[in-house]
């Protein structure tokens, strides 16, 4: 009877060994598998931080850029500012709307605003503007002379 009550004793004991073996080996592999949670977590967290930078690097590259392009626009507008300004054309009740234009490739492009003509009262057109086309007709292909024509009309019209 004393042996059955050591062995039954020594069975119980051994489960609660095996039990606290088994406990153990879970907090482990939960401790594990949290780790490896915490992990990609950061990971995730770096990816995304570094896309942050990414994007916050190309939104300051893009407005450093703009900036620059209105300086040199800015530059330009005071260089024709400073020039002598040719006097808005008007001949026999006929207009122009106060700009210089140049060509270059194929391209009209503005040069210069005629001081207090049409377009420097407007401002509606700046220093290094496209003409492509004129009252809803192309310019491609036209001399600067025709675009010119183009662009003279009674006095008091649009353009």
């Amino acid at each position: 009877e004393r042996r059955e009550a050591e062995r039954k004793e020594a069975e119980r004991k051994e489960a609660e060994r095996r039990e606290a073996q088994r406990r153990e080996a879970e907090r482990r592999e939960a401790e594990r598998r949290e780790a490896e949670r915490q992990e990609a977590e950061k990971k995730e967290l770096e990816k995304k931080e570094a896309e942050r930078q990414r994007a916050a690097a190309q939104t300051e590259a893009l407005r450093q850029e703009q900036a620059k392009k209105q300086m040199e626009m800015k530059e330009a507008q005071a260089a024709a500012a400073s020039q002598p300004q040719p006097k808005a054309q008007q001949t026999s009740g006929e207009a122009d709307v106060g700009i210089e234009l140049v060509t270059e490739s194929g391209l009209h492009a503005v040069h210069a605003i005629v001081r207090n003509g049409p377009a420097f009262l407007t401002q509606s057109i700046a220093v290094g503007d496209q003409v492509e086309s004129v009252n809803g007709q192309s310019v491609s292909g036209l001399s600067t002379d025709e675009v010119a024509a183009l662009l003279r009309g009674a006095n008091g019209t649009s353009v």
